[in-house]
């Protein structure tokens, strides 16, 4: 059967480890001449336990439908509570005032709240967090970083994400002038029925198969997808489902934070078929997290990185076909596609100084008109809300038209990619996460997958980005218009990093120091009284510094850059592979803190760039490794095309080396290895890259 997962805000919200800032003030609050009640003794709220039988008997229905939809773990409580009247206030030492309310729900698993109006002054603060202890990756929602720029705004309506059992705390710090101006009113409160992970309980089999089922990016299937992954995104539906999307890039390469993910997403606001004009409006209170993997390869459920939220979208263009009756074929299928803009706009270096959230990535995509065909493909996505996971096929894709369940009545008719042989699956929570080719490309995006309840999907059916691109005829029913609107005959596009600005760097004596990025290297002054500009100079030890610039694309020396005579400072403009240390952006180092000294004020020169220079640097030639056939039986060849061969090393999955080619030896002989996946690790003479083969007989 077929299993699918399915007022603008413009804040971010960062979710850190438990040892990170900012925390709730009451957690570690403490003062003998203003003291505070205990958490246990705070206002708090019982609130009645839905009809959790029903909901999960009609999700079980559907799911035996095969109906097409987000993956829903919640049931939403109305409420009306003004969390300023029905709250406990109490006055802190420094003149803050402190607000905290409880929720309890017996049996949930999570519990989210939906506050339905707001108005904040400069300096308020809101966290949302569960029963201590707490489970890191759920641990809290905090609001604290926009009120510096926004000194007083009011929005409609937003939904925290779930944090884990049946308790919930609202606490609010307020500045002492901001209480009057403090309006803080919740809607909704969602009991989660069902874990966002593990799997959902009764669904044992499921449960036994999860380590087999699902593969996390961090494993070194995914090694080679360090671009991308950081642009797939999970969403928060309507405060209660759960879908997966990604950032794609446009031709005029400006950082336009266009999202993509599956039209049925969004089919589900007001109950009617199809998209509505309240499935548009609705997307404004989304909630888009990025960075949500774990910080290695396990099937543990702690996080060790850092993600970061996105709050609010706006509706550009979806298109999807709902049919009651007669054929699904291409005169009427569409490709189930939304594509959104979020409110706010992603920067690199957002949030604390060690956030690990550096490399935002806007994915490259490619239409694959007829008659080309994908000869493989890669998904990446949020199954039941999980970390991230990666999904692999060497089969050649098959184009086919498919009427897939929407609801008892109507079938959503998709012209899709039909994605075979899939080594680990997707699921409920997958729909709209990219599908790549193997030049790391979007092509689609997962609308469906293939399998029986109880075990492991071996088919994923993708939303062709082709279909899409010309979509219904209209500006809000396909692509072009917002991804490249001045030619809609562009049939590819590369993908692209935000750019790394690396500020105010001070480097003295001996020593060899490097600096990259992914794509674009922007070198200059930091803001500051003075400023401080980037320099190399003779240190203590009467010694002058090496440095390595090293970018992608093009590498920028901003004005107020000094590189003193005695340094030695190399530009190169070659691919960085995954396993290249890019440095981290600080937001000391975001664009908004540049600032020129002398008489250039806002320019540059590009030292290093990709088309030939005045300086005579071209880019060099691009370079790729592949392995064939794919997947293979007997023996696997390694080409190398733009760079010279050297060596390969082959791992199984579990990162045990088990075989080393060199001396000009590229073919690896199978006959002793077990079917599975395997992992080679090939140098060239441009740097190393790992790739995914799979062994079938």
């Amino acid at each position: 059967m077929w299993v699918v997962g399915a007022v603008l805000l413009g804040i971010r919200l960062c979710a850190q480890e438990a040892e990170q800032e900012p925390l709730p003030v009451s957690w570690s609050y403490r003062s003998e001449s203003f003291p505070i009640v205990a958490r246990e003794q705070v206002a708090t709220i019982v609130l009645p336990v839905p009809n959790v039988d029903s909901v999960l008997a009609e999700e079980r229905r559907l799911d035996s439908l095969g109906v097409i939809r987000p993956y829903r773990f919640g049931i939403e409580i109305p409420v009306e509570v003004d969390v300023k009247e029905q709250g406990t206030v109490e006055l802190l030492e420094d003149g803050r005032y402190l607000i905290r309310l409880r929720f309890v729900c017996p049996g949930a698993k999570t519990l989210n709240v939906g506050v339905k109006r707001y108005r904040f002054a400069e300096g308020t603060q809101l966290f949302v967090y569960g029963t201590f202890p707490y489970r890191p990756e759920y641990r809290s929602f905090a609001m604290d970083g926009p009120f510096p720029r926004y000194p007083s705004w009011r929005m409609e309506r937003f939904w925290t994400w779930p944090v884990v059992g049946e308790q919930i705390w609202i606490e609010c710090v307020v500045p002492t002038e901001g209480m009057d101006e403090l309006v803080l009113e919740l809607g909704n409160v969602v009991y989660g029925f069902r874990p966002v992970e593990p799997l959902p309980e009764g669904e044992n089999r499921l449960q036994r198969n999860l380590n087999n089922c699902f593969r996390d990016v961090e494993c070194p299937e995914g090694n080679e997808w360090c671009r991308e992954k950081h642009g797939t995104g999970l969403i928060l539906v309507n405060g209660q489902y759960l879908c997966s999307c990604s950032l794609l890039n446009n031709t005029a390469e400006d950082f336009t934070p266009y999202v993509l993910t599956a039209a049925h997403c969004m089919d589900d606001t007001d109950g009617s078929p199809g998209i509505s004009d309240a499935d548009k409006q609705g997307v404004a209170t989304w909630s888009f997290r990025f960075g949500f993997r774990r910080q290695g390869c396990g099937n543990g459920l702690s996080i060790g990185g850092r993600f970061w939220t996105y709050d609010g979208a706006e509706f550009c263009a979806a298109w999807m076909t709902l049919i009651s009756r007669g054929p699904c074929d291409s005169s009427n299928a569409a490709s189930d596609f939304a594509l959104l803009k979020l409110v706010t706009q992603p920067e690199p270096g957002d949030g604390i100084p060690s956030s690990g959230f550096l490399d935002v990535h806007f994915n490259g995509w490619d239409r694959y008109d007829s008659p080309r065909t994908p000869d493989g493909a890669v998904s990446l996505h949020h199954p039941v809300g999980l970390p991230m996971k990666i999904s692999i096929s060497g089969d050649s894709l098959e184009r086919l038209e498919i009427a897939i369940p929407d609801d008892s009545l109507y079938y959503n008719c998709v012209d899709a990619w039909s994605i075979e042989s899939v080594q680990w699956s997707a699921w409920g929570g997958s729909s709209g996460g990219p599908v790549f080719d193997n030049r790391h490309k979007v092509i689609g995006h997962v609308v469906g997958v293939a399998g029986t309840i109880g075990e492991c999907p071996n088919a994923i059916i993708a939303g062709r980005l082709e279909r899409a691109w010309h979509g219904g005829g209209t500006r809000d029913t396909r692509l072009w218009d917002w991804l490249s609107p001045r030619d809609s005959t562009v049939q590819s596009f590369r993908g692209i990093h935000m750019d790394n600005w690396q500020l105010g760097k001070q480097f003295a004596g001996g020593g060899t120091y490097r600096r990259s990025a992914y794509d674009r290297l922007i070198i200059g002054s930091r803001r500051g009284n003075p400023v401080t500009p980037f320099v190399t100079q003779q240190g203590a030890d009467g010694r002058y510094p090496t440095l390595l610039l090293h970018a992608g694309r093009s590498i920028t020396m901003k004005a107020c850059t000094h590189f003193k005579a005695g340094s030695t400072v190399r530009a190169w403009i070659s691919h960085v592979s995954c396993d290249t240390t890019v440095d981290p952006v600080y937001p000391s180092n975001r664009r908004s803190e540049y600032e020129p000294c002398g008489t250039t004020a806002g320019g540059g020169r590009r030292i290093v760039q990709e088309q030939p220079s005045e300086q005579g640097v071209r880019r060099e030639a691009e370079w790729t490794v592949r392995l064939i056939p794919q997947p293979a039986a007997e023996v696997v060849r390694i080409e190398v095309s733009g760079a010279e061969f050297e060596r390969a090393e082959i791992y199984t999955v579990m990162g045990e080396r088990i075989a080393e080619l060199s001396n000009g030896v590229r073919v690896l002989n199978l006959r002793s290895y077990a079917p599975g996946t395997y992992v080679a690790r090939v140098w060239t003479s441009r740097g190393m890259v790992s790739k995914v083969f799979l062994v079938m007989r």
